[in-house]
């Protein structure tokens, strides 16, 4: 079963994403801040990442910089996650190498689909 880090720092969003993943058929790991998903990384490589762009310091977009600039977790995909559907984000998103972007707004089931295409 592939593994997805969830990075948000909101109890309700991961609890949900939890739920949507493991009816999808995907294991998850929590971590509620950029820091916490880097000290993740540092002993386990999941299969994909989904972080909240909003997260705290660093935020999302911060994070996914240091994950895509560290040889032993850039090709780790990731996409940045975010209740803020701005062209700015989308394209800061593309800046920092996440593999995606996704308005949480959109529902569950196109996530689920970019997850699919990514990782399978």
């Amino acid at each position: 079963m592939k593994n997805v880090l969830v990075v948000d720092d909101d109890y309700m969003s991961r609890e949900m994403m939890e739920t949507v993943l493991k009816r999808s058929g995907y294991a998850s790991s929590m971590a509620v801040s950029g820091e916490g998903a880097l000290s993740f990384l540092q002993t386990q490589t999941p299969d994909m990442i989904l972080m909240d762009a909003r997260i705290g310091e660093p935020d999302g977009f911060e994070t996914c910089a240091q994950i895509k600039s560290d040889p032993a977790t850039q090709d780790i995909p990731v996409i940045i996650l975010t209740s803020l559907n701005s062209a700015a984000d989308i394209q800061r998103a593309a800046d920092v190498g996440a593999n995606g972007f996704y308005y949480k707004n959109n529902g569950w089931q196109g996530l689920i689909e970019a997850i699919r295409e990514l990782i399978g």
